[in-house]
């Protein structure tokens, strides 16, 4: 079993995710969305998405996950189309695998308040896959993050 989830692991943080429809993380600007966008939402050109909390955005389906480092944790925000935070409701099942100085940690991520949350004690840069359901569908999202300004 350790051996199947460590090459789970190496497949899942190495490739890019099928799921994560238009989360390139690494270059925002090159994205696809697969559903129609809300108005203003101009899809005819290359754009990036912002952060409204100050997080790295990637995206699933008509989602957009937006994953934030905050003191002792990270939080998990799900915003619409159009980047306004959503009741976390729609997601069940959330958990992060992160791989950070060469350490992996599971953190399980629960609902709290407007966004899911869990526990995590890394610093510097990291990759983090965040397995979940959404609407009852299961994603798979990558994000890499820069360390967090002092």
């Amino acid at each position: 079993m350790r051996t199947t989830s460590a090459v789970l692991f190496t497949i899942l943080m190495g490739a890019p995710l099928a799921a994560s429809a238009h989360g390139d993380t690494e270059n925002p600007k090159n994205h696809k969305h697969e559903a129609a966008p809300p108005a203003g939402h101009d899809t005819s050109k290359d754009h990036a998405h912002k952060a409204p909390h100050g997080g790295t955005v990637a995206s699933s389906g008509n989602y957009h996950l937006e994953l934030v480092r905050v003191d002792g944790g990270v939080e998990l925000y799900l915003l619409d189309a159009a980047e306004k935070t959503l009741p976390p409701a729609a997601m069940t099942d959330a958990r992060l695998t992160v791989q950070a100085g060469g350490k992996k940690t599971e953190v399980a991520m629960a609902p709290k308040e407007d966004r899911m949350a869990g526990t995590l004690d890394a610093s510097g840069a990291w990759v983090a896959v965040l397995t979940a359901k959404l609407d009852g569908k299961p994603i798979t999202v990558r994000f890499k993050t820069k360390p967090a300004k002092p």
